[in-house]
């Protein structure tokens, strides 16, 4: 029996991986295609931040703060470019399920291929 579970258990972790990504990553996109129809003017930094301000029920400082990580860990390497709305997504899906799973000390599957499957590039 402890053999199996040896083998179902980081099985059962990938898939409850996989389904939060997959869920976080439609109900952003849902969220960014809504906020775009009632806030067509906004676009880069301030669509992004308006997004996590909606999103997370936050304040603008700490929107801006998020941004800066979500910049840091998909944007300034390996190669230094331009935040997107996918960065933001991913940032903010691995961030939490990582702190809604504490004992984890990382993912098993890889989270940002998944978002990149769900987010286009050019959001």
């Amino acid at each position: 029996m402890q053999r199996l579970s040896r083998y179902t258990l980081p099985l059962m972790a990938a898939w409850r991986e996989l389904r939060f990504a997959k869920k976080a990553g439609r109900l952003a996109r849902a969220h960014y295609h809504r906020l775009r129809k009632k806030r067509p003017e906004l676009n880069g930094q301030a669509l992004y931040q308006a997004f996590v301000c909606e999103r997370n029920a936050i304040d603008e400082s700490t929107a801006q703060a998020i941004l800066r990580r979500a910049e840091d860990s998909f944007a300034a390497w390996p190669n230094n470019r331009d935040l997107i709305f996918r960065d933001v997504v991913q940032y903010l899906v691995i961030s939490e399920y990582l702190a809604s799973h504490p004992e984890r000390g990382g993912t098993t599957v890889n989270m940002t291929r998944i978002i990149a499957q769900i987010i286009p590039g050019q959001l």
